[in-house]
């Protein structure tokens, strides 16, 4: 009767034993890794671009609606010269453009192709002015002329009614700033802003940030950050071009593949896209050509819509998930509308 407490002990400890056994060879859990759901197009927005090659380019849209692209439409019938560097002020209610108003002689192109540096090429910063156009409207709608200039940006105010407008005037190597007023679309008087220090004439790729208290500039082939009006920002970046700022002034993409923080460099930034930029005013979205020919800068290439966030800290364009808009296209730009697309615009041309 005694050896039954000592059998009773001896199952629990060859019990106990058992399970420690089991549970040494089970295998650990591995933690499940949070998947990112990325959108393959905003649900509700706008894409803008420029179509063909040289004087011929022209500004056109493309509605997202319900996530679906809407076939493209004509912005604005063309001037004698092509249209170029369009930008959409952040409440998708204007486009600014710079307009060609010296467009070369038929001399300048073979079969229509561009054959040179004529003044239909965007580096011959003297052949151009700023203009603006409503494209919460029906399509096209006539542009309003803002003044000489070009590489227009908008300001971080533009999505109130009274929003900002910067441009930048080669001749002068100054930057100039005009209201511009959605009620009855008025456009107010351009005045200076400020003077970029240090300016010469071989300088350019000259666009302002949205906070308008720095400019990204192109000096003797590198690209620079430089403060306005008392900022003391002076940051050399690197060989560039094509400067494009974010919405929220820190981020700034170079031409050709590089992003870059204005605080961290290049370090928090991963492969932009190729060429020609733009991005959405809540930095979810960016359009970019996704080739590159160096003797057809003035021309259209195939240009693709991406989902752009954040991957391990750095900011980066999802290129698996391209969106085609145009086999011509260039100068483009994207906005997404919070939450229903306000623009109003009907459906016809």
């Amino acid at each position: 009767m005694r050896r039954k407490p000592f059998i009773a002990v001896i199952a629990c400890v060859l019990l106990a034993i058992v399970i420690a056994l089991f549970m040494l060879q089970e295998k650990p859990k591995v933690a499940k890794k949070k998947q990112i759901l990325i959108e393959p197009l905003p649900s509700n927005g706008v894409v803008t671009y420029s179509e063909g090659d040289t004087d011929h380019r022209t500004l056109q849209l493309r509605r997202i609606r319900k996530g679906i692209l809407q076939e493209a439409r004509l912005v604005t019938p063309k001037g004698s010269g092509g249209d170029i560097m369009g930008v959409i002020s952040f409440d998708g209610r204007w486009l600014a453009f710079a307009r060609n108003v010296a467009p070369a002689g038929p001399g300048a192109t073979i079969n229509g192709q561009w054959k040179g540096f004529e003044n239909e090429d965007y580096h011959k910063f003297h052949a151009w002015d700023i203009h603006v156009v409503r494209i919460d409207g029906e399509l096209p709608a006539q542009s309003i002329r803002v003044a000489h200039g070009y590489w227009p940006s908008w300001g971080e105010d533009s999505s109130a009614t009274e929003k900002t407008l910067y441009f930048s005037n080669y001749e002068e190597g100054a930057v100039y700033a005009v209201q511009i007023h959605d009620e009855e679309s008025k456009v107010g008087k351009p005045y200076l802003h400020a003077r970029v220090e240090a300016w010469t004439g071989e300088d350019h790729h000259m666009q302002v940030a949205p906070d308008g208290r720095k400019v990204a500039i192109r000096i003797n082939g590198e690209m620079h950050i430089k403060g306005l009006n008392g900022n003391a920002e002076d940051q050399l970046l690197r060989k560039g071009c094509h400067p494009s700022w974010m919405a929220d002034s820190k981020w700034l993409f170079l031409a050709s593949s590089k992003f870059w923080h204005v605080e961290n460099g290049r370090r928090s930034g991963s492969q932009g896209g190729k060429y020609h930029f733009g991005s959405s005013s809540n930095m979810k979205w960016a359009v970019s050509i996704t080739g590159f020919e160096g003797n057809r800068q003035n021309c259209g290439f195939n240009l693709c819509l991406y989902p752009m966030g954040p991957v391990k800290g750095k900011l980066t364009m999802h290129m698996n998930y391209a969106q085609k808009i145009s086999g011509k296209g260039s100068w483009p730009d994207v906005h997404e509308f919070a939450e229903v697309d306000v623009s109003h615009a009907p459906d016809r041309g």
